[in-house]
């Protein structure tokens, strides 16, 4: 008692409160998709392009466009690639006589493309000698693929090849050269025209070339 009366009051010194640490905040996020659940949509959405793309591509089979020059009717899609197929070198007669006398040309289908077929000599021989130049930008038509596959004809040839058979070609439009082959000319028509005969008559027709 008597140290306390002396001393006095004893002061006694707090600590400062001590800080609640929080504890740390946990992030909420959604679980991502894995590029393996992302597959079966992807191949879906890439199906259905692809289909819609097919179907728009059939359907443009079967637009009809305007002609330039006459032509005879054509199916869907295959054009007068049957008629051609079937009827050969004498369907392109009854065509030319039908349809070419006008212009002195009109136009056939071969599938999708469309074939210019010349019946006016005077025609072929301005294409095909005063402005032969342009020839070697041609190409091989669809028609001359489907006639001939080892391209060696001259009507089917292009490039460098028809630089090749040019002069050939030219002079097969020239009078005098023409005169010189008129023997082979008469001797391979008259060959025609008895084949001719005989399918008629093998047919039942009756008609003559």
């Amino acid at each position: 008692a008597l140290v306390a009366n002396a001393v006095g009051p004893v002061a006694v010194a707090r600590r400062p409160p001590r800080r609640m640490r929080h504890a740390p905040r946990e992030r909420v996020s959604a679980p991502r998709a894995s590029r393996a659940d992302d597959l079966p949509g992807i191949l879906l959405g890439a199906a259905a392009k692809k289909l819609e793309e097919d179907v728009n591509s059939f359907i443009g089979l079967f637009d009809e466009d305007a002609p330039t020059h006459e032509r005879p009717p054509t199916l869907p899609v295959a054009g007068n690639t049957l008629d051609i197929a079937q009827g050969g070198h004498r369907q392109l007669l009854e065509w030319a006589e039908t349809y070419g006398v006008a212009d002195g040309v009109h136009e056939v289908k071969m599938l999708s493309q469309t074939i210019l077929h010349l019946t006016d000599p005077k025609l072929a021989r301005e294409l095909m000698f005063d402005r032969s130049d342009s020839f070697p930008d041609r190409g091989v038509s669809a028609m001359a693929k489907f006639f001939r596959e080892d391209q060696a004809a001259f009507v089917n040839t292009s490039g460098e090849q028809w630089m090749a058979y040019r002069k050939m070609g030219t002079a097969s439009v020239n009078g005098g050269a023409l005169d010189r082959l008129a023997g082979k000319v008469a001797e391979r028509s008259e060959a025609l025209v008895a084949r001719w005969v005989r399918d008629a008559s093998a047919s039942g027709d009756g008609r003559n070339a």
